[in-house]
């Protein structure tokens, strides 16, 4: 990222922040309207592999620096506008240190209008959260949550909003509180050319909640629409080389190019989720199973579970994270000792565009865990001040989860501290 790019991000959410303030005013009773912000400020050490950078979210801005500011700090503003009671306006904007190359939408992180035609059920249209992970509804408001950032080899792969809508009915029965929400529309991970598309995504959301326990259970199902243009001159490669007449390595390279084709992938999302808040106890696991149709690669299991306790404003927690792929490591297959007639120039870059291929295909998907602990001070009902030693460890090809990675494995730490506040 060049030395401007901060400050232009900053420009863009203020002049977002700007539009949507003009709309929500415009002509509308003050008192009908409610303003509210949040954000986080946060620093980091991080012991790890020199060049290899950390991020907690596919579209983050990542640098290989030791110390970074700029891992968890957040600043956000939501606007609600009711013009009537079963109408409602919302939009919600954050700014963190988002990909040099991120859109400006991409710092809306919501803006729906809202239909409430009774207290059971409820209509959104817009960008809506895909509420189908426990915090995927504020994921980037620090404040709501124990840990300092949402497990990274859980959340960091799952989008967070959709461009859509969802319908949502709640009902109680016994003083058990159920609800059931249908999603639908269109979402996108990364930035620039390493985007990538779903549309359409469909899916539902069940849960229960009794005596301070949730129980929740989600179902997604979408298809990606492009291919990842990073890999465009890899692609490109892999043909060519299935126009020589040695079938073997004809046949590894057409492997290899439908191992790394996104385009027309169908994905499935399953999880399960319990959180558990009474007599001072914090209990959280959640669990992930996303499978992609012919693309071991690709499809993999994370899950986690945080153990915590209050001891008044101040509260103490545990917890383990982990992401498996399907598929183990995808060896590099041998081109130059076959093609050694056609030369030694070739034979070498053959064997090279063979390495690079197999490095992207065992990089599509993490091999990682992290076991975390962390402390939280309520300062005030507003302010939270935390800290949280993080270690991870990823396996042999594993390390999808860093930048620069060269998939050796390894371990390395995370300290933090960071200031969570709501306004």
């Amino acid at each position: 990222m060049n030395a401007n790019a901060r400050p232009c991000a900053t420009r863009r959410l203020s002049a977002l922040l700007a539009t949507l303030s003009a709309i929500a005013w415009w002509n509308a009773p003050a008192a009908e309207i409610t303003v509210h912000g949040f954000g986080t400020v946060g620093a980091a050490y991080l012991d790890k592999p020199d060049g290899w950078a950390f991020r907690r979210s596919l579209n983050e801005h990542t640098n290989d620096d030791a110390f970074r500011a700029d891992l968890d700090s957040v600043i956000g503003l939501q606007i609600n506008y009711q013009p009537t009671e079963k109408l409602e306006f919302v939009a919600q904007a954050a700014a963190s240190r988002l990909d040099g190359d991120a859109e400006r939408n991409d710092y809306l992180e919501l803006g729906f209008v809202g239909w409430h035609p009774n207290s059971d059920w409820s209509v959104q249209l817009g960008r809506v959260n895909v509420d189908a992970y426990l915090i995927s509804d504020h994921r980037v408001v620090g404040f709501t949550y124990q840990f300092i950032r949402p497990p990274v080899e859980f959340y960091s792969r799952m989008p967070t909003s959709l461009d859509g809508g969802n319908v949502s009915r709640v009902w109680v029965v016994d003083d058990v509180q159920w609800q059931t929400k249908l999603i639908a529309g269109r979402t996108e991970t990364g930035t620039n050319n390493r985007r990538l598309t779903l549309w359409p995504v469909v899916g539902l959301v069940g849960s229960r909640e009794s005596d301070g326990l949730l129980l929740r259970v989600s179902a997604l199902h979408g298809r990606t629409r492009n291919n990842i243009g990073v890999l465009k001159p890899l692609m490109q490669g892999l043909q060519q080389m299935q126009g020589l007449p040695v079938p073997q390595v004809s046949a590894d390279a057409a492997q290899m190019q439908a191992a790394l084709t996104t385009r027309g992938m169908r994905t499935n999302y399953i999880a399960g989720a319990i959180a558990y808040d009474r007599n001072d106890w914090l209990l959280t696991a959640e669990i992930n199973r996303t499978k992609v149709e012919h693309k071991p690669s690709i499809s993999f299991t994370s899950g986690y579970v945080s153990a915590g306790h209050r001891f008044g404003a101040v509260s103490a927690f545990v917890m383990k994270s982990i992401i498996r792929r399907d598929r183990a490591v995808f060896q590099t297959p041998d081109w130059a000792t076959p093609l050694a007639a056609f030369g030694p120039q070739l034979a070498q870059q053959a064997q090279q565009l063979a390495a690079g291929a197999a490095t992207a295909i065992n990089t599509t998907a993490p091999n990682q865990s992290t076991t975390s602990i962390g402390m939280r001070w309520d300062v005030t009902p507003r302010v939270a001040l935390k800290a949280q030693w993080d270690h991870v460890r990823w396996r042999n090809q594993g390390s999808a989860l860093w930048v620069n990675a060269d998939g050796t494995a390894g371990a390395g730490n995370v300290l933090a501290v960071a200031a969570d506040f709501v306004f």
